[in-house]
């Protein structure tokens, strides 16, 4: 994939996944099957993306971080998990049909917005009082392993289910939830990333190019995403959760 007129076109998706990725998660839901239906076969497509999403997560880590709304502790104790897990799941994606999991990934997505919609009302819109107990920091061990498997394995949605888990278990705002989703995705993306270049060819041009319109994006995002406030990113959490349930399930 080498003409001009599709690296311009991965270039303007990539902006718009990478914006949208960094607020509340799903642009690999956009960008790999854009990849595929523009000639990239789909394991490279896959490995290629997740190399180029290091540079989204990391530059949405960092400006999440510099804005003062990342707990970066709790984000780095979680992400040796995800690490873990992300090695595993990087693994089986050699040997596993990735379609497999798209009914069960599009499920939990649903299961989110239902509880985003009509849970507490300032569900992910106040901080309550967070401490990295021990129960939390098992909760959070076991759904950063998990996440990071599946992240490891494809990491469509990856980020808007580790918002979600952040919200809701740890209580915390959408805005600082990214923030801590961020550096896991960074971790998981970096790990993957190590497998894939062993296992998978990658498009180096189509990988340049993406990950400058992730940079690009996720500076624009962070930026909207802070002016926005936790409201409006909760219910542009909702409509894009809803949105990747639906790609995964018919598409």
């Amino acid at each position: 994939m080498s003409s001009e007129i599709s690296l311009l076109a991965i270039f303007s998706i990539g902006l718009v996944a990478g914006f949208i990725n960094v607020i509340v998660g799903s642009g690999s839901s956009i960008m790999i099957p854009a990849l595929i239906f523009l000639g990239l076969p789909g394991k490279i497509a896959i490995a290629t993306n997740r190399i180029a999403m290091l540079f989204n997560n990391g530059t949405g880590a960092l400006l999440y971080y510099r804005k003062g709304r990342l707990d970066l502790r709790t984000a780095l104790i979680i992400s040796f998990f995800a690490m873990v897990g992300a090695y595993i799941g990087a693994t089986l994606l050699v040997k596993i049909d990735k379609e497999l999991l798209a009914p069960i990934i599009a499920s939990i997505l649903l299961i989110e917005a239902v509880v985003v919609i009509f849970g507490p009302r300032k569900m992910g819109l106040e901080d309550e009082t967070f401490q990295m107990t021990k129960k939390n920091l098992i909760y959070g061990a076991v759904a950063g392993f998990i996440v990071g498997t599946y992240g490891g394995f494809i990491g469509m949605a990856m980020t808007s289910i580790l918002i979600f888990i952040f919200v809701a278990l740890f209580g915390i705002t959408f805005i600082k939830s990214a923030a801590i989703a961020k550096v896991l995705t960074f971790v998981i993306s970096v790990t993957a990333s190590i497998v894939f270049l062993k296992n998978f060819d990658v498009d180096p041009a189509t990988c340049i190019i993406l990950a400058v319109a992730y940079v690009i994006g996720a500076s624009i995002g962070v930026r909207s995403a802070i002016q926005m406030g936790d409201v409006r990113v909760k219910w542009v959490f909702v409509i894009v959760v809803i949105l990747s349930a639906a790609k995964l399930f018919f598409f």
